[in-house]
Formats: C-alpha cells, structure tokens, sequence
C-alpha cells in the first residue's frame, strides 16, 4: 500500500513537471510572438512618421525655392537665408547663386526641407534637397507708374511723381519726375486731365497717335515731361494662375480687424477690404486675384513698406478700386480689368490696367524698383530646370 502511494506521488511529481515545463514553453513563445509583433509595430510606426516627414520635408524645400523667387524680384543680390522654422512642420533654408557670371539673369536656387526640424538625431529625422534653376530676364510690367490699355482719366488733386524705394523711403522734398503715365490707345480725348492733376513725368500715347487729340487737358493740369508717341505697342500678357497655388477663396477683412500673413504667393477668388479692416504681410507677397478687388479702410500693409514687396496680378475682366484713407505700398498689374482709384491714400509702386480713373486726392508715387528687372512680373522668374537632388 505504501509502495503504491509512492509511486502513484512520484508519477504526480512528474505529471505536475510536465505541466509546468509545457506551460513555460507556450508562454515562452506567447512572449516571443508577442516580442516580434511589438518590434515590428515600432519599425513599421518609424517607417511610417519617416515617410511622413520625408513628405513634409519635400514640400518644405518647394517652400524655400519659391520664397526665393518671390525676394529675388526685388533683391537680386539675394543670397539665401539660413533654417527658417515653420510651426508644427520642420524648417528650410535656402542659397541662391549665379552659376554663370556671363549671364546676369540666371540664378541656382537650393532649397533644403528638414522634418521634424534640422537636427539629424531627431527622432524620424528627414532632408530633402530642391535645385531649380530661374531665368529673371523677363521685363516689369512697372515701367510707367501708371499705364492703361484704353484710357486714362484723372481730376481733382491726383497726379505722379516718382522715387526708388532701393534709396530710401518717398520724401516729397525730392521726388523724382519718372511718375510716367501711358496708354496703347491712340484715339482722340482717350487721355483726359482735368482740375489740378500734376503729372511730373513723360505721357505717352500708343504707336503713330497724335499727343495733342489723344490728350485733352483743362483746369490747372499739367505734364512736366515730354508728351510723345511710343515706337510699339505695349504687350499686357494675361495673368494666369500658377500650378500648385491653391484657392483661398475671398479676402474678406472689415470692421476693426487686422489680418497678419506670412508672405508668399496666394490665390484669392477675390478681395474686399472695407471700414478699417487692414492686411499685412511679414515678407514679400505675391497675390493672385481671380475676381474683384476693393480695397479701402487701411488697406494693406507690407514689409518694410516696400512696394516690390507686395504684387497683385488680378485675372480676366474684374473691377479693380482702391479708396479710403490708407496708403498702399505695392504693384497692381490688371491686363484686362479697369482701374479707379478713389480717397485721399498715397499709392506708392505702380498700376496697370486696361481702364484708369483716378478722381481723388492722392497720388501715385512711382517706385523705380518696380521696373527693374526682375522686380516682379506677370510670367517673370521663369523656372527652366528643377530637380531633386
């Protein structure tokens, strides 16, 4: 009896061993299969934000090219910047070169994306290198301080005149007399200055007109400069829209209110700033308009007050006003839309239109800068190479 017992507690002894030895190799592998899922998630989760950032970093150095292009227009000494972070993504910096010194007008533009910022040991660390190549020989369509396709008409106290913003800020006490104003038109009455417009510059007319019917002039107006015809026609290329820009829909600021942007290039199906609503941008900006302009209240303000850093190229057939009080510093080039201004404000840069009334108080304040090249125009700064490097 006692020998059963025995062995009967021996063969548990072994049973139980078993059942332990079995139970630590299944959890043995549990863990190891759950080891490797876990391992894999991580490397798969890195992949991922890797992939992710590789993305971000792309689009960064896009970013940094572009901001290039936009100072170029009114910089062409520019060089680059160092890292510019950008908020929540990663950062870019940027180098432009002139690879050719026989050609003053091609630039090498590097831009470098970083995600999540510029540091190789952060986390999911990705770079991204851009190299385009610009041409900015195309012309300014600022040559004049104002021109318009059709007619020109001015009363009350407007007029021209004319400085460069590369020299300083406008001071009245020595205003140029480059505040030009000219038309395609060769139709008789189709430049019409009345009141006391002052226009301390040339007025030119289109080819083989007449200055003496295509200008009438009553009241105290006068032209300081020579009234002549031009040799050719002046060519107002249509704006378009460039690819990659996105619709931001209306601009719309009014009331009280101010809106602060980065610059850039944005799209807006139209803009409309009334009471004393304001819009400024921290750096250079170039706006597309797909609709109607209107601008008043305080209207917009760019950096520095330089008017190459703001231009508006407004697309097709719109009505484009400027009014109110405020002073706007920056290029309107509108081809195919008319033109008025309004108001006591100070326009200081230039304006193209198909159509130009301007019965107000103000003046138009030529910047020089506008017209030189690669200042900024519709088409300018034509991309001719890009890669990745």
């Amino acid at each position: 009896m006692v020998h059963r017992l025995a062995e009967r507690n021996e063969k548990m002894k072994k049973e139980r061993g078993m059942f332990l030895l079995t139970s630590y190799l299944v959890l043995t592998v549990i863990s190891t299969f759950a080891l490797t899922l876990f391992l894999k998630s991580v490397s798969a989760t890195r992949s991922a934000e890797r992939a992710i950032n590789r993305i971000i970093a792309f689009h960064l150095a896009e970013s940094g090219v572009d901001q290039a292009i936009v100072t170029l227009r009114s910089n062409p000494s520019y060089t680059g910047q160092g890292y510019t972070s950008v908020a929540y993504a990663g950062g870019f910096d940027t180098q432009a070169a002139k690879p050719d010194q026989s050609d003053p007008d091609l630039y090498r533009i590097t831009g470098t994306g970083y995600a999540p910022d510029n540091s190789n040991t952060s986390y999911a660390y990705q770079m991204r290198q851009v190299v385009a190549y610009i041409d900015s020989a195309n012309q300014s369509p600022f040559d004049f301080g104002i021109f318009s396709n059709t007619s020109i008409q001015m009363s009350g106290n407007a007029g021209t005149d004319s400085y460069d913003s590369r020299n300083g800020p406008y001071n009245a006490g020595t205003a140029g007399t480059n505040g030009d104003v000219g038309t395609n038109t060769t139709r008789a009455g189709f430049v019409m200055l009345s009141g006391n417009v002052r226009i301390k510059g040339d007025a030119i007319v289109g080819p083989g007109g007449n200055p003496a019917s295509v200008i009438t002039m009553s009241g105290n107006s006068v032209i300081e400069g020579t009234r002549a015809a031009a040799s050719t026609a002046k060519v107002l290329t249509p704006v378009s829209i460039p690819s990659g820009v996105t619709n931001l829909g209306s601009l719309t600021v009014n009331g009280n209110n101010t809106v602060t942007s980065a610059g850039g290039t944005y799209w807006y199906s139209s803009i409309n700033i009334s009471g004393n609503g304001r819009v400024n941008f921290t750096g250079p900006t170039t706006i597309y308009v797909s609709g109607n302009v209107s601008i008043s209240g305080n209207g917009f303000g760019t950096s520095q007050n330089l008017p190459p850093n703001l231009q508006i190229h407004v697309q097709g057939l719109r009505t484009v006003s400027v009014s109110g009080n405020g002073n706007f510093y920056g290029g309107i080039y509108a081809p195919n839309s008319g033109i008025s201004v309004t108001g006591n404000g100070e326009i200081y840069g230039g304006l193209v239109g198909n159509t130009f009334a301007d019965s107000g108080n103000g003046k138009v304040h030529y910047d020089e800068a506008l017209g030189s090249a690669g200042s900024g125009s519709t088409g300018s700064s034509r991309v001719i190479a890009w890669t990745e490097v």
